[in-house]
């Protein structure tokens, strides 16, 4: 009986193949439109959807379109409420609607919802359920095994709605939030593409910005993305590389002290994030300040984790060196077996982010031969600081959301992208 089913399913993929066959499509071809097209962006669902021999998606609110995303050929309609099943088979995707096997197709495939509506994912392991546009399911290769990889493509504003929440907190002041709608989009804008050998722009992680799809969505980041929609940040006609961090900790770094170019960028320059006689604009973050104490043993112990800072029994260690803000520049490890130098960053990077927040610390040695760490601030300290704009927009002067972005980011200029995408610059 399985040989039967798995014939007549062979039967039915050459039968699909033969009448949705991809022809030649003229790359690039626009439809003809007054109305501006929305820029898309793709954004790999890693997190999320990647990973899979087995995919269940249906639409919302809307009917289902299935297309051959390789030549734009239709392949499929449903209605609402249509289950749509992808399987990783030898020879590419097995598809099916509503268990009827629609044949098996070397990909990629596209799910959209027509007019506007959502795409749920039904599969028991996965992190988003939801997404606005289409998903677009394709064969990944790795060392180990094939997989089934996800690309989520939808409008550019879109996407912000998931980001904003995804990376600030939907509590802080409407401005501050307009800011971050600003700096996110500048930062997708300036990325395009970093995933291209994914065939996608970005991806779902922190690498690029998180994004965890339509149940992330508020409506409070929906409406500061509105609020500022199309609205990038631009330095000498260029899109600027728009980083940014949880809390400065009362100043923020240089480009080239937080390791990001050798070269100096001039928007990106070391600035007091405080008023000339008030308190630091980022003083509301629990990590404002912060102390932590570590023995020796533990030191060494997370140290070898890493072959640039393995010294044998760690004896001592040492600050040489801090940047004008006040981070640290130059660890000195000294061990059993020898002497090594690090950045600041390095060792941050090596401890991880939660027991050493930041690299804006001062190192003291105990009585025991303990070390006590006593920092300010959260994050690398580079460009945008996210409480110091809820701080700036809840001061006494009311700071605008320009005014909090031209803060961080000295000299540069906001205003509207052309919604093409062909002006996009890949430096800063």
């Amino acid at each position: 009986m399985r040989n039967l089913v798995d014939q007549t399913r062979i039967l039915l993929s050459f039968c699909v193949l033969f009448l949705f066959s991809c022809v030649s499509v003229p790359v690039g071809a626009v439809p003809e439109s007054d109305s501006p097209t929305p820029l898309i962006i793709r954004i790999g669902l890693r997190r999320a959807l990647s990973g899979q021999v087995y995919l269940a998606l249906t639409t919302r609110q809307a009917a289902g379109q299935l297309t051959d995303a390789a030549c734009s050929q239709p392949v499929a309609d449903g209605p609402e409420g249509s289950r749509w099943t992808f399987r990783l088979v030898p020879g590419g995707i097995e598809i099916e609607k509503d268990e009827a096997v629609l044949g098996v197709f070397p990909g990629p495939i596209r799910l959209d919802a027509r007019g506007g509506g959502l795409i749920e994912a039904l599969s028991p392991k996965v992190r988003s359920p939801r997404y606005r546009g289409g998903i677009e399911i394709s064969v990944r290769k790795s060392s180990r095994k094939n997989y089934l990889g996800a690309v989520n493509a939808l409008p550019l504003e879109e996407y912000l709605y998931s980001v904003l929440p995804s990376e600030m907190p939907l509590s802080f002041h409407p401005e501050a939030l307009k800011a971050q709608a600003v700096v996110a989009r500048t930062y997708a804008l300036q990325h395009l593409g970093r995933h291209k050998a994914d065939d996608c722009d970005l991806c779902d992680g922190i690498h690029c910005q998180s994004y965890l799809g339509y149940d992330a969505e508020r409506d409070k980041s929906r409406a500061a993305v509105d609020a500022t929609r199309g609205e990038a940040i631009y330095y000498g006609g260029r899109l600027i590389y728009a980083v940014y961090s949880a809390d400065c900790g009362g100043h923020t770094q240089s480009n080239e002290d937080g390791a990001m170019s050798r070269s100096a960028w001039s928007y990106l320059r070391a600035v007091p994030d405080r008023s000339d006689d008030g308190p630091d604009y980022c003083s509301g973050s629990r990590f404002h300040t912060w102390s932590r104490q570590f023995t020796l043993y533990e030191l060494k112990r997370s140290l070898n984790r890493s072959p640039i800072a393995r010294v044998g029994s760690l004896q001592e260690m040492r600050f040489l060196d801090y940047d004008p803000s006040g981070r640290v520049k130059t660890v000195e490890l000294i061990g059993s077996r020898e002497v090594k130098w690090i950045t600041g960053g390095q060792f941050r990077q090596i401890m991880g982010g939660e027991r050493i927040p930041s690299t804006l610390v001062t190192l003291t040695r105990l009585p025991s031969n303990a070390y006590r760490f006593d920092g300010r601030g959260f994050g690398h300290g580079v460009g945008f600081c996210q409480h110091g704009a809820n701080g700036m927009a809840a001061a006494p002067q009311s700071f605008r959301y320009q005014d909090i972005l031209k803060h961080y980011y000295q000299g540069v200029e906001i205003r509207p992208f052309p919604g093409t995408g062909s002006f996009i610059e890949t430096k800063p």
